[in-house]
């Protein structure tokens, strides 16, 4: 009996831990950036339970960014970033990590992104009709 109570116990303090933190971001331009740039990363959170003190976590192939949160509770926020990208990626990754020691996981958002192609020696030529 003691040994279930303490399991209980256990598992509703590992529960009264968690978060209800989401995320949604987008990236870029519509989704639109340019290789070896810094591009712009907007970040939408929401928090559906207590206060949250945290980080975001956005590694690219070169550098790893970080910004630290924090949520009161039923906050909904937007952090704006900028990040480094120096090779093309078909997806980023955006980590919510938990602060007090260890860094926790909490959520993973794979961002869609599309490369900006730039034209070189591209011009317009621009007349007025004349009929």
């Amino acid at each position: 009996m003691k040994k279930a109570l303490s399991l209980v116990c256990f598992v509703l303090a590992i529960l009264s831990n968690s978060y209800a933190v989401s995320l949604n971001a987008e990236l870029g331009f519509n989704g639109y950036y340019k290789v070896d740039s810094w591009v712009p990363v907007k970040i939408y959170l929401k928090n559906d339970d207590k206060e949250f003190f945290g980080k975001i976590k956005i590694p690219t192939d070169e550098y790893v960014f970080y910004r630290e949160i924090h949520l009161k509770p039923y906050e909904n926020k937007i952090v704006e970033m900028e990040v480094f990208i120096g090779e093309p990626k078909n997806s980023l990754e955006i980590f919510l990590l938990e602060e007090g020691g260890k860094e926790t996981k909490l959520v993973v958002d794979a961002i869609p992104v599309k490369r900006y192609i730039v034209l070189s020696n591209f011009k317009l030529n621009l007349s007025k009709n004349l009929e």
